[in-house]
């Protein structure tokens, strides 16, 4: 056995020199197993002591060999031809084929320098008198394989040089052969792989160089239909669609001028439709489909060699899929099915893949299709059940329906579903009807679907499933280990709920996981960003900002020492002044003033990434607002506008902006308040910002809280022009219950008990006539009780008890939200208090106003 196993690579001493007399070593045709060359070397202590062992051989089989030492050993054994023949034994002299096997040891693992180097040495060696070691053309397409591969971007520009090389050394007779059809394919196929701009070009302008010399006469470089292929690839990975039409047109062309070899095939029609793929023209998925059928129609008539496959269709698919047409979705399933039903009747071989089967359930879930979705899942259940194993669901076939149902209108069912998948999953998997389990990815998108449910179980069955994930990975299964999209999922829905304390937990966690090896688990800016966004949630105002900041600085730290890759972004800072813009503690709007300018600062010290924008700046206005201090707000506005002259686009004074500064006047209790905040009114119309009913309301509410005696007219004039505005079409200023409450507290403060009434007739008659936003609530009642209580009418005890009567008969029939609470009943003892003869009533609202509390 072992003498068999020498004899594939040692000759006899007479064949040796049969070989050696004949002139040069030829490729051995079978390749020999890579364990054959070792046992040689195993065998033989030196392959000095066997000089007859026919070398190139052996360096052939090291050089299509798979194992990652094939080019080394490669190179050694012709190394060892070398020095045995520098030596004197002739006999051993390196030929260009045992030159060539060694460049192909390099080629095939794309390694440029080692082939380079070897090619050098061929050179030098050629130089000194061997002549059996000359470069031909084969050593030239080698050299520019060992480019296309290695995957430089600059490969097909060195792989250009080669080709010049080559042309130069054939026009001086050096090369007997010059570059062929395969040579300047090796080159277009290069550039056709290539991610540079001029890549469809080169290609393109190399193709035309071919047809000017096959015109000319030169058969040997006969574009064929792998050439143009190639180009077609090339325009197609770049979306080149003009470019892949010009080079189908020379193709076709080229064909009906006899060159037959031209011929357009299915590869042809496929890149034509994945240029349209890639080209991202709104008639792509159209113009896609019309080659598809093009293509059927030219198969039916014996035109096309054979249909169109499962590729081309998928291409169709994923480009109707991809598409923001309203008839994507269904154009995507009519192919689908348009393919079982050639398959199954055996018109066509397309059946369709998962490939094909992922596409259309895209389609769906980019739309949050979910029952859409949940038919085409059970298509390719059923298509797998009958026998089409291309069809066997995957991993990735779970991932999308998972994302299809966090994107669907279903939220209350989403999560629940997505993790009865994440089961079926694993079931399946043990069953071994998929090939894979779930991984890491499919666990965090069931985590994020309970993340954004908003269901109170959503934190504890996120964290559930993290646990469960933890525990998988501890018994072996590395896929599942946790990442730190994982734990920034189950942050998030504890953040969503406002729950601190789980999300800390969630956040110790996630560091000694990371700290512990899980690199994957580093935190990072949306890990920082999530728990700054449950500090902003939780219900603890007065350490909120106070720990946000903290993590903040830290963000800041960890950036600076090299620990965390990015710093904190303008989002980032942008929830802590939010933060503290909550908050209301008193030293709230300077510390967000602080963080605003310290964001300029580091701005304007080179880092864009940190420059204010308007969510920014009106976040700090609303920490003054809060507070009404409207002088700060008014420099903050001054210092956004600023800003924004400076060519910062992205701080543009918005409607929220005038909102929120309208609101400031509101609250400040300063006696030009109403006309300042009148004043905004007209600078945003000027502007251009149309106001909305928020803007109106917080004017409203300016006048409202006003001393001027004439305030609660001027509120109601506001509140009648917004009511003809909105009835003569401008929906955008429509009175709501907050305007219409907020007038009749205008009156109840000017003790105009009956102009609030009116106001609330006026509230009631806008609510019936179909303005659901003017239904009154718990407010209305009360504001209107404390109108009748604030003011000298003997009638006040009356309607106060006919208004605590409404508020009861509506709470019970269900068309007021809330019932009487603490407010209402003192507002109503008000009214009764010192009218004769309600010792009683008085005594029995005591007595459920003390229940109440």
């Amino acid at each position: 056995m072992t003498q068999s196993k020498v004899t594939d690579c040692v000759a006899s001493d007479d064949q040796g020199r049969t070989f050696l007399q004949n002139g040069t070593l030829r490729f051995v045709v079978s390749i020999l197993t890579i364990s054959f060359a070792f046992l040689l070397l195993h065998l033989v202590p030196t392959l000095s002591q066997i000089p007859h062992v026919p070398y190139t051989a052996c360096t052939q089989k090291r050089a299509k060999s798979q194992y990652r030492e094939a080019p080394q050993r490669a190179r050694d054994i012709l190394e060892s031809m070398i020095a045995q023949y520098k030596n004197g034994d002739e006999r051993l002299m390196p030929n260009s084929v045992t030159y060539g096997a060694t460049m192909d040891a390099y080629a095939r693992k794309g390694d440029t320098k080692g082939a380079i180097e070897v090619f050098q040495i061929m050179k030098e060696d050629y130089e000194s008198g061997n002549t059996r070691a000359k470069a031909d053309v084969r050593i030239y397409g080698t050299l520019m394989s060992a480019h296309v591969r290695s995957g430089n971007k600059n490969a097909p520009i060195e792989v250009e040089k080669l080709l010049m090389e080559m042309v130069d050394l054939y026009s001086k007779g050096v090369l007997k052969e010059g570059p062929n059809t395969f040579i300047y394919g090796t080159l277009i196929n290069c550039w056709s792989k290539s991610e540079l701009p001029e890549a469809p070009r080169r290609a393109r302008e190399i193709l035309e160089a071919m047809i000017t010399q096959y015109k000319k006469g030169d058969k040997h470089l006969t574009p064929d239909s792998i050439i143009y292929n190639s180009v077609l690839d090339a325009c197609a990975r770049q979306g080149d669609i003009e470019g892949a039409n010009a080079v189908r047109k020379l193709m076709q062309d080229d064909f009906d001028s006899g060159n037959k070899r031209a011929v357009p095939n299915l590869r042809t029609y496929s890149m034509l439709i994945y240029a349209h793929s890639r080209g991202g023209k709104p008639n792509a998925p159209a113009e896609g489909e019309k080659l598809l059928e093009e293509m059927h129609d030219l198969y039916s008539k014996g035109k096309l060699r054979e249909p169109p496959n499962t590729i081309s269709h998928s291409i169709v698919i994923n480009c109707w899929a991809k598409s923001d047409f309203p008839e994507g979705t269904q154009r995507a399933r009519d192919i689908l099915e348009s393919m079982l039903s050639r398959y199954k009747d055996g018109t066509s071989n397309c059946k369709p893949n998962a490939i094909t089967y992922h596409s259309v359930l895209d389609a769906y879930s980019r739309r949050g299709d979910i029952d859409g979705a949940n038919e085409i899942w059970k298509i390719m259940m059923d298509d797998f059940h009958s026998g089409n194993g291309e069809a066997r669901p995957e991993r990735q076939t779970f991932s999308i329906l998972i994302d299809t149902w966090s994107k669907s209108n279903k939220q209350q069912e989403s999560p629940i579903e997505a993790e009865k998948l994440l089961q079926d999953m694993i079931d399946q998997h043990e069953k071994g009807d998929i090939l894979e389990g779930p991984d890491a990815i499919v666990f965090s998108s069931v985590i994020n679907c309970w993340a954004k449910s908003g269901l109170p179980e959503s934190p504890k069955r996120a964290r559930d499933i993290l646990e469960s994930m933890l525990n998988h990975y501890q018994y072996g299964n590395e896929k599942v280990r946790p990442n730190m999209i994982t734990y920034n999922s189950v942050l998030d829905a504890y953040a969503r709920n406002g729950d601190i304390k789980g999300a800390l937990e969630i956040w110790d966690l996630m560091n000694n996981d990371y700290l512990s090896g899980n690199l994957s688990a580093e935190p990072n800016i949306p890990s920082y960003n999530t728990l700054i966004n449950a500090w902003s949630k939780s219900n603890k105002q007065k350490e909120a900002p106070k720990e946000a900041e903290k993590l903040l600085k830290e963000m800041i730290d960890l950036n600076a020492k090299g620990d965390l890759k990015e710093g904190p972004s303008k989002i980032v800072y942008s929830t802590v002044i939010n933060c503290w813009a909550k908050s209301d503690l008193p030293e709230s709007p300077q510390r967000a003033r602080d963080i605003l300018e310290s964001m300029i600062h580091h701005y304007q010290n080179g880092i864009e990434e940190v420059r204010p924008n308007t969510i920014t700046y009106n976040s700090v206005l609303d920490a003054y607002a809060r507070q009404g201090h409207t002088n700060g707000a008014t420099e903050i506005l001054k210092m956004m506008e600023d800003d924004f002259d400076a060519g910062n686009i992205d701080a543009i004074v918005d409607l929220r902006t005038y909102n929120i500064l309208i609101d400031t006047w509101s609250k400040s209790l300063n006696p030009i308040a109403p006309q300042e905040a009148e004043k905004l009114i007209e600078k945003m119309t000027k502007h251009n910002i149309n106001p909305t009913t928020i803007s109106y309301t917080g004017v409203i509410n300016a006048f409202g809280k006003s001393s001027l005696p004439d305030s609660h007219h001027r509120a109601l004039a506001i509140l009648e022009d917004m009511a003809s505005k909105a009835n003569a079409g401008n929906e955008d200023v429509r009175p709501n219950k907050i305007t219409y409450n907020s007038v009749i507290d205008a009156f109840a403060r000017k003790q105009d008990a009956e102009g609030a009434n009116n106001v609330w007739m006026m509230m009631e008659k806008d609510y019936k006539s179909g303005n659901a936003g003017a239904k009154p609530d718990l407010t209305t009642y009360n504001t209107l009780m404390n109108a009748w209580s604030r003011s000298k009418s003997e009638e006040a005890h009356v309607e106060a008890e006919k208004i605590f009567a409404t508020m009861r008969l509506r709470f019970e029939s269900g068309d007021l939200d809330e019932p009487p609470n603490d407010s209402t009943y003192n507002f109503l003892l008000a009214c009764l208090e010192d009218v004769a003869g309600t010792e009683e009533r008085i005594h029995d609202l005591l007595t459920k106003r003390k229940r109440l509390r």
